[in-house]
This record gives structure tokens, sequence and C-alpha cells, in this order.
């Protein structure tokens, strides 16, 4: 199955402007027809288009984009565009900060909610991300809707009791995850009625740490984290 997503595609007026001036330039394809066939509906749910302000980017990249084509063998780049190396104009890679707005659409639209583009540049999300791509779900809902997950005891041994109360019935999905965000086993996957669930683990043969919950009702996702002694 062909996946594309967790893209930002967005072609600003200035680049636009720039291919208009040369009647040899075509604008290039978002994606391939190729590739939009191959999608089909999928394919406008590849990219989003927002435009984002960086903390510290380099110059604009229609004026690299326009030198290259009024003279492709310059040897000589626009001020301020970043070319790196000691005495050219520009940011140095290490000035370079392409974070950007916490509130922008961008910042949420990727997998498990975390920002599109380099989480280098978004170091406390980077490090929730290494800690397992679970903790983004957590964050993003908290149990407070038609759901209640619990577990007992917790710390626990050998085997722990996971509880959840369901106000309406739901297909449920019930995964257990190590620390690392790695899936471990699939505890419940069927339809269920409203009420009280429980399900007991076996962790005996799992080595001790922190393990997180996973509960997909088909409408809100709830993640609970328990803590194994072995």
């Amino acid at each position: 199955m062909l996946e594309v997503r967790n893209n930002n595609i967005y072609t600003d007026q200035a680049i636009i402007d720039v291919w208009a001036k040369y009647d040899s330039v075509s604008a290039p394809y978002v994606l391939a027809p190729t590739l939009e066939t191959a999608l089909g509906n999928a394919a406008s749910e590849a990219y989003i288009e927002e435009p984002l302000v960086f903390t510290a980017s380099c110059g604009p990249v229609s004026a690299f984009v326009d030198t290259y084509y009024a003279t492709p063998n310059a040897t000589e780049f626009p001020e301020n565009w970043c070319i790196g190396g000691e005495g050219e104009t520009g940011l140095f890679p290490d000035q370079v900060d392409l974070s950007y707005s916490t509130d922008a659409a961008s910042f949420s639209a990727g997998d498990d909610n975390y920002p599109l583009g380099n989480l280098n540049y978004f170091p406390d999300m980077k490090a929730k991300w290494e800690a397992g791509a679970v903790i983004g779900v957590e964050e993003k809902q908290i149990a407070v809707g038609n759901v209640s997950l619990r577990n007992y005891p917790n710390p626990f041994s050998n085997s722990t009791t996971i509880a959840y109360d369901l106000k309406t019935s739901a297909t449920v999905s019930l995964e257990l995850y190590n620390a690392a965000g790695s899936k471990i086993r699939r505890l419940v996957n069927e339809y269920q009625q409203a009420g009280t669930q429980q399900v007991t683990v076996d962790a005996s043969d799992l080595p001790g740490g922190l393990y997180f919950i996973k509960l997909d009702t088909g409408t809100s996702v709830y993640v609970g984290k328990m803590l194994h002694t072995k």
C-alpha cells in the first residue's frame, strides 16, 4: 500500500513569479501525475499547504532560483543565501533555526500529533518522540470522554488488571507498548457493549520497566502508564 503523508508543501507567490519570468521554466508538480494516480483519493491527504515563518532561515529561495535561471553558470549566490563554509555570505548551518510557531497547523499535523519538519528544531518534542510515538497520543487526548482507563495493581510484578468504563458501545482496540514505543501485544480487538470491561495482563515474560496501554474506541484514543517491577 502506497502512503504519502506528513508533508507541508507551500509555494510562495515570489517563487511563482520567478517561474513566470522564464519561458523555458515550468512550475514543478507538487505530486507527480503517476504518484497522484497511484494515491487516488488519498492524494488530497498527502500534504497540507501552510505558509510558515521560521525562527532563523536562509534568504528567500526565490532570489536563489531567480539567479540560477538568469545566470545558470554563475559562481556566486545571492546575498544571505545559506551555502555554509567559512567566509561565505549567509547563515552558517549551526545558525539556521527552522522552528516555527506552535500555533501553526503544521505543529500538530504529523503522525501522533508531532510537528512536520525536522524535530531537531523542536528538542522537547524530539525527546518525547524518542521516548515512544505513543507519547504524542497521550498528550493529544486525555481520558475525559466516554472512557475511564486504569490498571491495578500499579506498579505490579507478574500481572495486572486493566479496566475501563465504556459509556457507549464501541469497537475497541487495546494495545500494550514498551517505553520505546514498540507495540508488544494487542490485548483486545472486538466490539464491546457499554459498561465496565476488564482484561488481565500476564507480564511474567516481560522485562521490568515502564509500559503504556493504548485504548482506541474508534472515535477517541486514551493512553495510560503502568510500571512493571519485575
